[in-house]
């Protein structure tokens, strides 16, 4: 039984520490896959499709300072856009001159892989969940 209280303490720490994912995002992303799903007002499933990033792709790049870059690659073009980010718990948070502010759901991190999901809600209470898929590059 003393054993047991005298892990407890630990075991509390470690499962109540969230990991800083801020330090896995920095570094250059590269989509390679979108899925959407679309739902009705009453939540059921109405549509899904994947989307292939062959010959295009959006990308980040994240720099430590919180600044970053979104890129956007067709047709041999590519577009980018400065920006700020930042993670507060388990979102990504893009901010730029140009749009309003967009917020992603971290699904998972790891050092070669991320999956960033945002939410859409129509005017008519449907909405779209699309996923992205990326590798670091």
């Amino acid at each position: 039984m003393a054993a047991i209280i005298a892990v407890l303490p630990l075991l509390l720490t470690v499962s109540c520490t969230k990991q800083d994912k801020s330090a896995d995002i920095v570094g250059n992303w590269q989509s390679t896959r979108f899925n959407y799903q679309t739902f009705n007002e009453d939540g059921k499933l109405i549509g899904e499709s994947t989307e292939n990033c062959i010959g295009w792709y959006t990308g980040f790049s994240f720099s430590e300072d919180g600044s970053g870059l979104v890129i956007s690659y067709e047709d041999g073009s590519t577009e980018t856009i400065r920006i700020t980010w930042t993670v507060m718990g388990e979102q990504l948070i893009l901010t730029s001159d140009y749009s309003a502010s967009q917020v992603f759901d971290i699904n998972s991190i790891t050092n070669s892989d991320m999956v960033l999901s945002s939410e859409y809600t129509y005017n008519d209470g449907s909405y779209e969940i699309t996923t992205i898929h990326f590798k670091r590059s």
